[in-house]
């Protein structure tokens, strides 16, 4: 980060703020978000998929792109991942579409991390 208004601080202030600043730069942050990716997808086994309406554009149907990331366990399967969304698309479920390949997935299909589906239901 950086000193925007240092004019304001007093010389403890500004030392401290740098000393800080140096600190961040050399951890490369804080380390949270390390410890957050640690957790979440090695300790708690949680992969992130992306579900749209339109698997071309990987788009909701305002146009909105990857809109929604949703933090799901490992080995969530794509029907599943339909009730996740809204319970009426898990009880009409019909098929997937994964958005990278374009093939059609089943409801056991299981789900990798970084998957883009289009849920196609009744």
């Amino acid at each position: 980060f950086e000193l925007s208004d240092s004019q304001t601080m007093n010389d403890a202030q500004v030392r401290g703020l740098s000393v800080l600043a140096e600190r961040l730069k050399k951890l490369e942050g804080t380390g949270i978000i390390k410890l957050l990716d640690q957790v979440l997808f090695d300790e708690l086994q949680r992969i992130v998929v992306y579900p749209v309406q339109d698997e071309s554009q990987w788009t909701d149907g305002d146009g909105n792109v990857l809109p929604d990331a949703l933090v799901v366990q490992n080995g969530t399967q794509a029907k599943q991942l339909a009730y996740k969304v809204h319970t009426d698309l898990g009880d009409g479920f019909i098929k997937g579409v994964d958005g990278r390949t374009r093939r059609i997935v089943g409801a056991e299909h299981e789900l990798s991390d970084s998957d883009v589906l289009r849920i196609h239901s009744k």
